[in-house]
């Protein structure tokens, strides 16, 4: 029997998975696994690919397992490092006293001296690297990189949200298991961070190219802070072209929901809990382009009927553009009444805050995910977020300017005429989302009411196309 030990299957692919002990946990950044695509869908393959990659991980859990203890004394070492460094500059330009020729004997030439013999002393105990750190501090003439992570972090609170904040210690994390807990702001040069963005995009990382994208982002908005708190004087992760996209022209990964797909979606069964969230939300995605967190997010006081029909109000978003006014289709307009029958504060009530930033669509994002993979859609499965990019493309088949759809899906409209003396408040919305027409099967699917005991065949009752998924706990 073939071996299934570090692998598991999502969907067809198999990818390496290696559990992180729970005391590492917070040494890893939050993180409880590493994992990694094998590209394949063959577990004999699988087998075959698997191991420089489990190799790769237990050399990083092995480097998450260096000794508290130890840690504790290298920040006692380098705390004795700050206490001489803050000595030197309270004690600059006083004389001890004057040489017998009158060259004065400067206080600091005293610390310089005690500091290099404790340098000296620390080499055997401590190593090179940190002795030389432990040097540098001292004289005022290194920085201790580790130590200024956390004051960068505490200043993005409330500018950032909780997920991005986990997401840049994860990656300073991976850089100072790297080079070292003893790292210099001042050693790390633009060769240094090359040669970390060649591990990154290597094997042995165990990372995407994706990820190892956005660590070399994470690293280069620290320093942007380093550099404007005075502590850096260049940024060396700038132009390492990690995410740069190629020139050749190659076919791009589908990013629009099939119409085949989506009457699978929206005739499908999940959990009792669930089938019906996840109706609502994707009908109600595709007629308003929003976003999973904006829709869970909505309350009743944000669904106002106005003379010309019902609308929605977004209140928050991700940037200045994503609060809008967007005015519902009347396909979708049973959904709002009847949720608005039976809620008290959000349409979609009962849903459950997670993840770092207490989001409500937290838990219904990663069901949603099991949920699509139950459906076996292969090739025509796409995120909860590609319904946007369907929503958009259906408005540009209707010919709706893109400044007009701009307005209705949040997004900034930069040009110094529309996004600078124009605001938009003067553009018919209501006629832009007159225009929205899928095919008639999946418009049947959004105008019908799945609570309804008088389903039409376009229902979730149509045959062969009624999938259950297995019952999950805690979904």
């Amino acid at each position: 029997m073939v071996s299934t030990e570090y692998l598991k299957q999502r969907g067809h692919i198999w990818y390496v998975r290696v559990q992180i002990p729970p005391h590492l946990w917070k040494a890893a950044g939050g993180r409880r696994e590493y994992v990694k695509t094998l590209k394949t869908g063959d577990l004999a393959e699988a087998n075959k690919r698997k191991h420089p990659i489990v190799a790769a991980f237990k050399q990083q859990i092995a480097a998450l397992e260096k000794p508290q203890a130890a840690r504790a004394a290298l920040s006692d070492l380098y705390d004795k490092a700050i206490a001489w460094r803050d000595a030197m500059e309270r004690h600059k330009g006083v004389v001890l006293y004057e040489e017998a020729d009158g060259e004065p004997y400067f206080i600091t030439d005293e610390y310089l001296s005690q500091i290099s013999e404790e340098a000296k002393e620390f080499i055997e105990q401590y190593g090179e690297k940190a002795a030389n750190a432990f040097y540098k501090i001292a004289k005022g003439e290194g920085t201790l990189l580790n130590a200024q992570v956390d004051n960068w972090l505490i200043e993005q609170a409330g500018l950032i949200t909780a997920q991005t904040i986990a997401h840049h210690r994860t990656a300073v994390n991976a850089f100072l298991t790297w080079a070292g807990d003893d790292t210099l702001i001042e050693e790390v040069s633009r060769k240094k961070a090359g040669e970390f963005v060649s591990h990154l995009l290597s094997h042995a990382s165990g990372l995407g190219r994706r990820t190892a994208g956005r660590y070399v982002s994470s690293l280069s908005s620290f320093w942007n802070w380093l550099e404007a708190r005075g502590l850096a004087q260049a940024n060396p992760w700038l132009r390492h072209g990690v995410n740069k996209k190629p020139k050749r022209g190659v076919e791009k990964k589908r990013s629009q929901w099939t119409d085949d797909a989506l009457v699978k979606v929206l005739t499908g069964t999940y959990t009792s809990r669930y089938s019906e969230v996840f109706h609502d939300l994707v009908k109600l995605a595709l007629v308003t382009g929003a976003r999973l967190d904006e829709l869970c997010a909505l309350k009743v006081g944000d669904v106002q009927k106005r003379e010309d029909g019902w609308w929605i109000t977004i209140r928050e978003g991700k940037s200045e553009a994503a609060v809008r006014d967007v005015p519902l289709h009347d396909s979708a307009v049973h959904i709002i009444t009847r949720r608005l029958k039976h809620s008290k504060t959000y349409i979609f009530e009962g849903l459950l805050p997670g993840g770092p930033d207490h989001k409500r669509s937290w838990h219904v994002s990663k069901a949603f995910g099991r949920y699509t993979k139950s459906l076996e859609l292969g090739e025509k499965r796409q995120t909860f977020h590609d319904l946007r990019a369907t929503f958009i493309e259906v408005l540009e088949g209707a010919e709706v300017p893109e400044s007009t759809v701009k307005l209705i899906v949040g997004h900034a409209r930069q040009s110094m005429t529309y996004g600078n003396y124009s605001k938009g408040k003067r553009v018919d919305l209501r006629e832009a989302i007159k225009k929205l027409r899928y095919s008639s099967v999946l418009m049947k699917l959004i105008s019908t009411d799945d609570t309804s005991d008088d389903r039409t065949s376009g229902g979730r009752r149509q045959a062969g196309t009624a999938t259950t998924a297995k019952k999950r706990r805690g979904s």
